[in-house]
């Protein structure tokens, strides 16, 4: 065996995106209810909830009164963060 090769992994994949319950715990993915979800590509939590305003302010401020999933420390994404 050649060193460079990779040995094959017996664990499954991860998938890219997992449920996260009400108290912050990760659920199955055939979860029928779920507050929020976790992206394991970017490691971003991303809130279920729907939050529209077109205001930086009121995002601003949605966002601070969060407390969602186990989580209270919510911001919003940054560009780079969403490309």
């Amino acid at each position: 065996m050649n060193a460079a090769t990779p040995l094959a992994s017996s664990a499954p994949a991860q998938p890219r995106f997992i449920k996260i319950g009400e108290d912050g715990s990760l659920l199955p993915p055939d979860a029928a209810e779920w507050a929020a979800v976790l992206d394991t590509k970017t490691n971003l939590m991303w809130d279920v909830g729907f939050h529209r305003t077109d205001h930086d302010a009121e995002a601003q401020k949605i966002v601070s009164d969060l407390s969602v999933a186990g989580h209270s420390d919510w911001r919003i994404p940054t560009y780079d963060e969403l490309d």
